[in-house]
């Protein structure tokens, strides 16, 4: 059991390394990025983020230097287009 545990351990510890450098994980419900059925347009001031899934999504957008957007409910075709003006940036889309 010991040494079953401790292979876990390290092929967790191995998964999280990439390249030497410790990845990090969104910070949301399940963990997961959104899918790139999620278009983004990151094209600064006007971030616009479009769900072409064919489904219903519930996503949150990351911003740098500005609170995140919560978790919206974007239907199938549904859009939202953030202004960000001179401070912040966009970071990335998760699924909450």
């Amino acid at each position: 059991m010991r040494k079953a545990k401790a292979g876990i351990m390290a092929a967790v510890a191995a998964g999280v390394m990439v390249g030497g450098i410790l990845a990090a994980t969104p910070a949301n419900a399940d963990g997961t990025y959104a899918p790139s059925c999620v278009a983004r347009d990151t094209t600064k001031p006007t971030i616009v983020i479009k769900n072409n899934c064919g489904k219903t999504m519930n996503l949150n957008v990351h911003f740098g230097a500005l609170p995140d957007s919560g978790c919206k409910t974007y239907t199938a075709g549904q859009q939202r287009t953030f202004i960000l003006g001179e401070v912040g940036w966009y970071q990335h889309v998760v699924l909450c």
